[in-house]
């Protein structure tokens, strides 16, 4: 147990006054300790952290992932108890292992507003060694989630020391003591140790040591009675209420993090200056660069901040012209691109130093959320290419996607390509890398307090683009990727980026179909004659550097080529006749399914009726409709108010709820509300809907021309005035044909049906549209003023195919010829005898030694799939991390069930499963006991009575369950309890388990599985238990260092098993002392010496001949200008003293601390002794 420090207080009295105790303190955290994880990096409880944020993701030349973030424990907020964590992979993201790089503990392992916070990490790498930067906030300090807000202020002196005040006597460390600059008067002196590692003294103004404390290279104080952390709330001396970037380095892919740097770039007037988090770089010259952004009240502009010297020293560049705030940096044919925050990106000629004006990035995604970019190692299309990832949504942080910029000679970016990540769901931070084999790694937020990690092809990132760092034009000098030839043509390509004398070769995978050569600089293809289809990859390759063309030969004039799993499905349209009656009789039946359903063609019956138009901008030019189509529903209630309801374009029954909308903009919903209709005084109406919750509730029009779309207000406006029209007969000289206004509300009938219409400023009509998409504009229509016209219907056909075998296949429809290729997902599995695996999904066929498996069939195992539509069933029921469990939460107050973190791809829940029945106009939540979810206000329980809840989709994606109002919640966010809540702000998931097989090794042997999209290649290996053993040569996993011990392995080579032991730490071979600077009269001079394995260092002082003030700084921090300087044990290599050598004290832990020592006393007695434990923090 690590002791804070104490007051030790004598109190003799014959009663003990309870009210003169400190307030109860927060329990002290324990660092957890290192473990792995399966698929992704941070589930949610991964080192027992509920919450994690902020991702940064580098790859290292060997394969090597290495992820990190915010470890937020129980908070969403961006300070009071903050970590780091790191998790790294070696097999692309499969299995990971996860370590605390940056540490503390003094929150508890959860949110307190009295805690330090490390926050915002950035990772960037020279392809070995890892530098990541993360801002250090003190204890109850951070822009939001802390006690107290950052202030400016002198945080070191001219020398680079950090700057310390004298706390031991202060009552409170966020009082007014604390911002008081003249208080800080003593400074951290920072000295060599032994071991390489630097430890530091404290020293006053007048250069005098302060004997009896110590400071490590954690920044941990100890002296009598003291055991603390400078940056913490009881450290007996304060630094500047200020961030501080936090420097640290590993040289083993991760696993273990050096001593830290603080890095000395803030400017005195500024209130912080933040990391850009995500990730730096290392560019091609050495230099390492990271961004930072100024924070005063409120974001300001980025700059480079960087290091030509491995770490060692640090300089701050001109920062950008525009507001930017977070940012990231990429280089790209020999400039830096920084890509900002609040938009646009800026180019730098000379590493980082200087930026250009804003330039237009050219595309649209969100100007409110962080986001990242990297350059791709090879050419797109022949031109140096940028990966941009953003939220592509506008208004709110969803929608992902990637978009691709490629660098044109100007050094302008055209976005050729683009990517969705993930549909229309949640996407906010990211952070984008690049595998030494091509693979894109992403890891984003894609929850609230959720990070996912997924790999992903460049070639589906960038499709059919020439990928390569030679490329292959045409005649009109286009980048070819594909080609389609007729039998027996011939066509030659010029081959680009090739090096002089350099050895060209050329190769197809299928010379029957197309036959390749090479001859000055000429690329020439020619074909074969051919029936059908043919396909062939034609690969170029010179040197390191290839590049393919994918080869189409067939004679027909008009097809398509459908690319099938089995078990996956594609549906075509054919407008131009109905061929339903076609006997498809060129159909291999057994590869492929072919279903028809056909149309004659028809004429519309048109019925004259005003004309409407839709959008997606305030422009409004996409589909005319007729009027009718947003014609609302008012269904009088017997309280005076209406449910407004409509039928969406795919036949959704949506309600009018502006304030209960999961977006202020999109103001219908599924789940119907009360709304009052008040006619004002000039005749128009207000909607009203009260309820619950701080949304304003009155629907809301923005009238301005570049805007046009719906919004809610808390109070009365002019924009939420509207007019009401009904459909009449008689509608003469009205601005909406057919339509008059509702003057009063006697007119509006019982399951009448009106549109809602606002005057914009360019006065024209728009009417609420029923929607239920995410797009703000989908709820907006605009009177054209026209009437609708109609078209005829023309004939068509629909045409399903459906693989059903591997194999291929064809089938004319029409004039178009379908070339069938049904192709599965191919997985390799290897189990030992006895072992087991989950093969999801229908087995159609087993090749191979059969019985060197069994099979047992189940339809309640992993993976879990969210559904979008709603069937009785059994089901998990949870949010993206975690599931409702059938046991009560130990929160009370409201009275709630439990929840727990789940992996949906391989963990088992089956106690965890719902049963959903349909019952009267609801469905009913059943446990595995019998028993059901009942909400009874907020209160949820499980009951022996059936109640019936309404379950509902919601715009934003995922199913809302509620009943009278109160919905069921995640409460608080914490992951802890479902109770309810009057509120509809939280996306539910109903999970069902895959049907499949769960497949035993019996014996040695080969089998091959096909199941509906994938072909499982399973080979079985011999129990390593009846094995015995013929063991190859050790081979080093991990080479020993001078302060770490290695490891090496040894392998069977008949069942594969494996054996491993530790090699014991080379020690340090250090050079002979040699003087770096000479002392002076009146400056100390240094020596050191150097490490001739890892080029640590240790430096000893060498005082000055004459009169010897003891104020030598930081050697080789001098901050000129912006310069920052030495800010940690690095030499030029990079290499940083002892790199987290775990056995010495991390950056800090702890356990509980105890602050009240037992009271002691006897019958008779006329006094007690108390200890009491004096802290500041005021947890």
């Amino acid at each position: 147990m690590k002791k804070r420090r104490r007051i030790l207080a004598l109190l003799l009295a014959t009663t003990l006054t309870l009210s003169s105790m400190p307030a109860v303190l927060a329990k002290e955290g324990t660092k957890p300790q290192d473990s792995t994880t399966k698929e992704q990096p941070f589930w949610s409880g991964t080192g027992e952290s509920d919450k994690f944020r902020i991702p940064c993701l580098v790859s290292l030349d060997d394969g090597t992932l290495v992820a990190g973030c915010d470890a937020r424990w129980t908070t969403h907020m961006d300070g009071g108890g903050l970590d780091t964590i790191v998790s790294y992979s070696k097999d692309k993201g499969q299995t990971w292992r996860y370590t605390f790089a940056n540490y503390l503990g003094d929150n508890g392992n959860e949110h307190n507003v009295n805690s330090t916070a490390f926050i915002d990490p950035a990772m960037a790498t020279d392809g070995e060694r890892v530098y990541m930067i993360a801002d250090l906030y003190p204890a109850g300090y951070a822009l939001n989630g802390a006690k107290k807000q950052p202030v400016p202020g002198k945080s070191h002196d001219d020398k680079g020391n950090i700057l310390l005040a004298d706390a031991r006597n202060w009552n409170d460390v966020w009082g007014s003591e604390r911002t008081n600059s003249a208080n800080y008067t003593y400074r951290l002196i920072k000295n060599e140790g032994e071991d390489g590692r630097p430890t530091y003294s404290i020293q006053d103004a007048n250069g005098k040591i302060m004997e009896g404390y110590t400071v490590d290279a954690y920044f941990n104080v100890k002296g009598e009675n003291v055991n603390a952390n400078l940056f913490e709330a009881d450290s007996p001396f304060q630094v500047w209420p200020t961030d501080y970037l936090y420097l640290t380095t590993s040289e083993d892919g991760g696993r273990t993090w050096s001593v830290p740097s603080i890095l000395n770039l803030r400017r005195d007037s500024e209130q912080s200056l933040l990391v850009g988090p995500g990730r730096g770089m290392v560019t091609s010259e050495g230099r390492i660069v990271f961004t930072a952004y100024e924070f005063t009240n409120g974001d300001k502009n980025s700059a480079a901040i960087y290091s030509d010297d491995g770490g060692r020293t640090w300089k701050r560049g001109k920062s950008v012209s525009g507001l930017s705030s977070e940012a990231v940096v990429t280089e790209a044919d020999g400039k830096l691109y920084m890509f900002t925050r609040h938009g646009g990106y800026y180019v730098s000629n000379d590493w980082g130093e200087t930026w250009s004006g804003r330039k237009d990035m050219g595309i649209n995604y969100n100007l409110g959320c962080q986001l990242t970019a990297v350059t791709y190692p090879e050419k797109i299309d022949g031109k140096t290419a940028i990966l941009f990832a953003a939220p592509s949504n506008t208004t709110t942080r969803a929608a992902g996607k990637i978009f691709v910029g490629l660098v044109q000679e100007d050094g302008t970016l055209k976005w050729t390509y683009d990517y969705s990540i993930n549909g229309s769901d949640y996407y906010a931070y990211s952070c984008l890398t690049v595998l030494p084999d091509g693979t894109v790694g992403l890891l984003y937020e894609n929850g609230a307090t959720e990070i996912k990690y997924i790999d992903l092809d460049i070639k589906d990132i960038a499709k059919g683009a020439t990928i390569g760092n030679i490329w292959c034009t045409d005649d009109a000098g286009k980048t070819v990727s594909a080609v389609t030839m007729k039998s027996n043509e011939s066509k030659t390509f010029t081959v680009n980026g090739l090096k002089d004398s350099a050895e060209v070769t050329v190769n197809s995978d299928n010379e029957s179909a197309v036959e390749a050569t090479y001859e000055n600089g000429k690329l020439k293809l020619t074909s074969s004659k051919v029936t059908g289809l043919k396909q062939a990859v034609v690969t170029v390759k010179c040197g390191e550097a290839d590049t393919e063309l994918h080869v189409n030969v067939t004679d027909s004039e008009k097809y398509e080529i459908v690319n099938l799993r089995v078990g996956d499905t594609k549906t075509y349209t054919d407008k131009t006749g109905n061929y339903s009656d076609n006997k498809l009789e060129e159909l291999d039946k057994d590869i492929a399914e072919v279903i028809l359903e056909g149309e004659d063609a028809k004429d519309e019956e048109i019925k004259p009726e005003a004309e409407i138009q839709l959008g997606t901008n305030a422009q409004f030019d996409g589909e005319k409709k007729k009027i009718s189509s947003s014609l609302f529903t008012f269904d009088k209630k017997d309280n005076g108010k209406y449910a407004i309801s409509a039928t969406t374009a795919k036949g959704e029954k949506v309600y009018l709820t502006p304030k209960t909308a999961a977006t202020a903009n999109t103001p219908l919903t599924k789940t119907s509300a009360d709304i009052t209709v008040a006619k004002g005084e000039d005749g128009t109406f207000s909607f009203t809907q009260e309820a619950a919750g701080g949304a304003g509730g009155i629907l809301y029009f923005h009238k301005e021309a570049g805007k046009l779309y719906f919004d809610r207000n808390g109070t009365m406006h002019n924009n939420c005035k509207f007019d009401i029209y009904k459909a009449a007969e008689n509608a003469k000289d009205s601005e909406i044909p057919g339509y008059i206004k509702v003057k009063d509300l006697s007119e509006i009938t019982d399951n009448g049906q009106y549109v809602i219409a606002s005057k914009a400023e360019d006065r024209r009509n728009y009417l609420l549209n029923p929607s239920q998409e995410t797009d703000k504009y989908s709820y907006v229509a605009k009177v054209t003023g026209k009437m609708y016209e109609g078209q005829p219907t023309p004939a068509k056909t629909d045409i399903t195919i459906k693989g059903k075998a591997e194999g291929e296949t064809e089938v004319t429809i029409g004039k178009t010829t379908y070339y069938i290729i049904v192709k599965n997902d191919v997985k390799e599995v290897n189990l030992k005898v006895g072992e087991t695996v989950n093969i999801p999904g229908k087995i159609v066929q087993a090749k191979g030694e059969t019985d060197s498996i069994s099979k047992v069939e189940r339809n309640d195992m992993p993976p879990y799939k969210a559904i979008t539509e709603l069937k009785e069933g059994t089901y998990l029921f949870g949010s993206g991390t975690h599931i409702l469990l059938n046991t009560p939460s130990s929160k009370d107050n409201p009275t709630g069930l439990a929840m727990q973190a789940a992996n949906f791809n391989v963990g088992e829940y089956n106690e965890s499963l719902w049963t959903i029945e349909k019952s009267e106009n609801g469905y009913t939540m059943k446990d595995v006991n019998g028993k059901y979810v009942n909400i009874d206000n907020q209160n949820v329980t499980l009951k022996d009575t059936p109640q019936t809840l309404t379950i509902s989709k919601r715009s934003q994606g995922g199913f809302a369950v509620s009943r009278n109002g109160y919905y069921l919640n995640n409460w608080e966010g914490a992951n802890n309890k479902v109770a309810a809540y009057t509120g509809d702000d939280n996306a539910w998931s109903f999970y069902k388990a895959s049907v499949g097989n769960v497949v035993t090794g019996e014996k040695a042997g080969k089998v091959t599985l096909v199941t509906e999209g994938t072909t499982y290649k399973i080979t079985v290996e011999q129990d390593p238990v009846t094995c015995k053993h013929t063991w190859g040569d050790w081979e080093v996993i991990k080479e020993a260092t001078c302060t770490e011990g290695g490891e090496e392995t040894k392998t069977c080579t008949k069942c594969h098993a494996t054996e491993t032991r530790q090699t014991k730490a080379l020690g340090h071979k250090f050079s002979d002392w040699e003087v770096v600077e000479e002392p002076t009269a009146t400056e100390d001079g240094y020596e050191e010496r150097v490490c001739e394995r890892c080029k640590a260092r240790q430096t000893k002082v060498l005082p000055a001949t004459g009169e010897n003030n003891n104020n030598g700084g930081d050697t080789g921090n001098q901050n000129n200008g912006e310069t920052a300087g030495n800010s940690g044990n690095h030499d030029n290599s990079g290499n940083s003293g002892n790199s987290g050598n775990q056995n010495q004290k991390p950056v800090k832990t702890g356990d509980m601390a105890d602050p009240l020592t037992t009271a002691l006393g006897m019958a008779g007695c006329l006094g007690a002794i108390i200890a009491i434990l004096r802290r500041k923090s005021g947890k």
